[in-house]
């Protein structure tokens, strides 16, 4: 049976590991904030000039901008984009819009953003090639490897395509699918697709809201990775944190 070491310390064995995608096996920072100023800059841009600066004070407040970085926990790094879409749309409201032109402004706003994004998002993610190593010792101990995300299962395959991690991942449970995280019942539907019990799988995830919904799902191992961001977050849940790969080993009890 294999053993999952943390600094050379024995914390259990799984059968499988389920990896966050954003801030996890992705050094995602800098597109998000590219998400979030283009967001931002779209929206001013369809309300009056008067409108403009109170307009990004609410975004910068809803997406989790601080002085022009993005807060790890903030809704724009780990919510989906139909919560943004909502925080979006709460925002116009606030501002004096109604609901009904606040949702179709903002569903605009996201698909001429998606546009300009896929062109200027070209950050070289050179952290994601660190994770490859003990992907790889897993998969040669039988370990199962998934990635839940609430990013659309299109773009998890091709991240992990481009990264040579494809051929290592057995399942991913993606926003196109429900429910979606941070629901725990995500986690039980994966454990019945692969046929096994919570108790006997791992999360490993940069964000609360993913540990706290593995700990509520009964998960065997739950460990909080903080290396994924520039500004260090405190994790209040799961049994473990580390900060850099290398701290994680897959021994095989011989």
């Amino acid at each position: 049976m294999a053993f999952l070491y943390l600094r050379r310390e024995i914390i259990g064995h799984a059968k499988a590991v389920l990896l966050d995608k954003d801030g996890t096996i992705s050094y995602s920072q800098p597109n998000i904030e590219i998400l979030a100023h283009l967001r931002i800059f779209h929206c001013q841009q369809s309300v009056s000039r008067k409108q403009r600066h109170k307009l990004k004070q609410l975004l910068s407040t809803a997406y989790g901008l601080c002085q022009m970085e993005v807060i790890p926990m903030s809704a724009i790094a780990v919510a989906s984009r139909h919560h943004n879409l909502i925080s979006t749309a709460t925002a116009f409201c606030q501002i004096g819009t109604s609901w009904s032109h606040a949702l179709k402004e903002s569903s605009t706003i996201f698909q001429l953003t998606d546009k300009y994004h896929r062109d200027a998002s070209h950050f070289v993610d050179n952290r994601t090639g660190l994770i490859l190593p003990w992907i790889k010792s897993l998969h040669n101990q039988g370990i199962i490897c998934g990635v839940i995300s609430n990013d659309t299962k299109r773009a998890i395959w091709q991240f992990l395509r481009h990264h040579e991690l494809d051929s290592f991942i057995r399942i991913v449970w993606s926003a196109n699918q429900q429910p979606s995280k941070p629901d725990p019942r995500v986690l039980y539907h994966i454990c019945d697709i692969l046929q096994l019990q919570p108790v006997e799988c791992a999360v490993i995830s940069d964000a609360d809201t993913d540990l706290y919904m593995a700990e509520k799902a009964g998960i065997g191992l739950v460990l909080g990775y903080t290396g994924g961001w520039t500004t260090k977050d405190i994790l209040h849940f799961g049994s473990y944190q580390f900060d850099d790969w290398s701290e994680l080993e897959v021994i095989d009890d011989l």
